[in-house]
């Protein structure tokens, strides 16, 4: 299943229309539709705002054909960490993990992302 799949799944099951979800998402009905239908790929960014409206985590989204939307988004390691010649060698290793190596990269990165949301929730509480 895919992200578009997966957002549609979860959207329907929560009775929320598309036209609301683009609405809480900050995303356009249309390129929602487009994702929903698997006529478009979205950007990180748009899975980010979506889980965000959906209240999910964005882990939650990406499936096995998302690989290819998280290669992509690491295809320019300047564009993602900077100019750290050590962070691209990083980024361009990562193509080179085998299935299971990459579960558990996504294991601990979904464990600092939870811990970073649990910081910023306490944070927007006081």
């Amino acid at each position: 299943m895919d992200a578009g799949d997966k957002i549609r799944r979860l959207r329907t099951s929560s009775g929320i229309t598309v036209s609301e979800l683009a609405r809480r998402a900050g995303l356009s009905q249309g390129y929602l539709s487009q994702i929903e239908m698997g006529r478009a790929t979205p950007s990180v960014r748009a899975l980010a705002m979506t889980a965000k409206a959906l209240d999910v985590p964005l882990s939650s989204l990406l499936g096995e054909s998302d690989r290819v939307l998280l290669e992509g988004a690491m295809s320019s390691p300047a564009d993602v960490l900077g100019e750290d010649p050590e962070d691209a060698v990083i980024i361009r290793a990562l193509s080179r993990l085998n299935r299971h190596s990459k579960q558990a990269l996504i294991l601990i990165i979904r464990g600092i992302v939870q811990a970073i949301d649990g910081g910023l929730q306490q944070d927007l509480e006081y």
